[in-house]
């Protein structure tokens, strides 16, 4: 669904297909606060949006 939209919003078919392969690869918004609490940071949140398709990470050394 990622690559046609794209295609018909910019008009570019590469940048849009390389979206979609790595897609899958992200980290979800639990796996991203997990490895940055591993880097040291000592308060780590995080607020979904849109559902969970995004979201805002928050943290503090």
């Amino acid at each position: 669904m990622v690559k046609p939209i794209g295609y018909v919003i910019s008009g570019s078919k590469t940048a849009y297909a390389y979206l979609a392969r790595s897609i899958p690869r992200f980290f979800s918004a639990e796996e991203l606060a997990e490895v940055l609490h591993r880097a040291g940071f000592a308060k780590v949140d995080f607020i979904l949006l849109s559902f969970g398709v995004s979201a805002i990470h928050i943290a503090i050394k």
